[in-house]
């Protein structure tokens, strides 16, 4: 549920998308 809010405010928001996405790979790494 947590990675779903992650990467909704990843693809909502451009200008923060490379902090999220740093944050979104370590996440789905460590669920994957």
């Amino acid at each position: 549920q947590t990675i779903t809010l992650w990467y909704n405010v990843h693809l909502d928001g451009s200008s923060p998308a490379d902090d999220t996405w740093m944050y979104l790979d370590d996440i789905t790494l460590t669920n994957g």
